[in-house]
């Protein structure tokens, strides 16, 4: 997901099976523009439906809401989450951890948007919502630091592993 970059909309990949070109672009060009954050990497520029967009990071909120309309016919949806539910809104005065925070809060916040988004679907997919087993304790914007960060891929790699084992237990229940 990236946004546009008035922030009056979010842009979602789209991909048409059947076809091994069937993204509306290369997946590395929405991959690229779904991570640059705004200050920090400069907006990417795509050619969607023949309209040149900048476009930047998803997770910055827009005026529309997420959706995950677009995973409608899915039977399953897994989610991977990178912030758990009490740290939604956590107060801080550090102004480095504020802006952390922020950041911290807006993942949470859009992603049960985009899992309420699912609610007004029919016959709506199973949810399965996987969030780290603790707190991820490294600023999510500090890219150095790479022994934080390994601690974090190797307590996700274990919680993928516990999902494997009892995936019932990770279905979200409204």
């Amino acid at each position: 997901v990236s946004a546009r970059l008035a922030r009056d909309r979010a842009v979602y990949a789209e991909f048409g099976p059947g076809n091994r070109d069937s993204w509306d672009q290369p997946l590395a060009g929405h991959l690229v523009a779904s991570c640059a954050i705004p200050l920090i990497f400069p907006p990417v520029r795509l050619r969607l439906h023949g309209i040149e967009e900048e476009l930047f990071d998803g997770a910055v909120p827009c005026a529309e809401p997420m959706s995950f309309q677009s995973l409608r016919a899915c039977r399953d949806v897994i989610i991977l989450e990178v912030v758990r539910d009490e740290e939604y809104e956590r107060a801080t005065i550090n102004p480095l951890r504020w802006f952390d925070q922020r950041g911290r809060s807006a993942l949470k916040l859009l992603v049960k948007q985009g899992i309420s988004s699912l609610r007004e679907v029919p016959l709506p997919p199973r949810v399965f919502r996987l969030t780290p087993s603790h707190i991820l304790r490294h600023n999510i914007l500090a890219f150095h630091a790479r022994t934080a960060i390994m601690k974090s891929l190797d307590l996700g790699a274990r919680d993928a592993g516990l999902f494997l084992l009892r995936p019932q237990d990770y279905i979200w229940k409204a």
